[in-house]
């Protein structure tokens, strides 16, 4: 794996994982403020998307070189 390429995944990894935190902590005090849930179903849903892309990014691009555009 080149360095840029696993610097950039590394960082999105990170990106992923604290969105995940953050959620986690808004959903808890929304939820204690009196909010109410709608289809939180979908929720694992778009977590399982979100790894699928990031497992892709590392199978199809880790030999590839990151070129900013």
């Amino acid at each position: 794996m080149t360095t840029g390429a696993a610097l950039f995944l590394g960082f999105l990894v990170l990106q992923r994982l604290s969105e995940l935190v953050i959620a986690r902590r808004n959903t808890a005090r929304l939820l204690a403020a009196g909010a109410r849930e709608v289809a939180p179903g979908h929720y694992p849903v778009i977590v399982a998307m979100h790894t699928a892309w990031i497992l892709c990014l590392m199978l199809f691009g880790y030999d590839e070189s990151v070129r900013p555009i």
